[in-house]
């Protein structure tokens, strides 16, 4: 009997979570830092930035002199970064249009790639 096991996600994925779940509202950097237990957040968050994640920072600060962060969200096409073996042989332009209008694919999303499953 094997059992798999699961890494635990990194500080990133745990911050980028967050703000998935926020749906564009602001978290405030606090909560990463206080709640979460991240001390680099803001590092975190400019390594989602290079991988091409649209994260806002705020302009306002709270009393302490935290900025609030949320995710922008961001088309299809510009998450979509490659294609598994599986789809090769489809138009592309096909596969995006039908997660614009809604279809319900299988899908993983591996740094800031989605990769279908089909």
């Amino acid at each position: 009997m094997t059992s798999e096991h699961k890494p635990n996600p990194t500080q990133a994925e745990r911050i980028l979570k967050v703000l998935e779940e926020a749906k564009g509202e602001w978290t405030n950097g606090r909560f990463f830092i206080q709640t979460m237990m991240i001390s680099q957040a803001h590092a975190r968050i400019w390594e989602l930035q290079k991988k091409g994640y649209k994260i806002e920072a705020s302009d306002f600060k709270d009393e302490y002199g935290f900025r609030s962060y949320r995710l922008i969200n961001q088309t299809v096409e510009e998450k979509v970064k490659f294609w598994n073996e599986g789809i090769a042989n489809r138009d592309e332009k096909e596969i995006v249009e039908k997660l614009n209008n809604g279809t319900k694919l299988n899908y993983v999303v591996l740094e800031n790639q989605i990769k279908l499953e089909i």
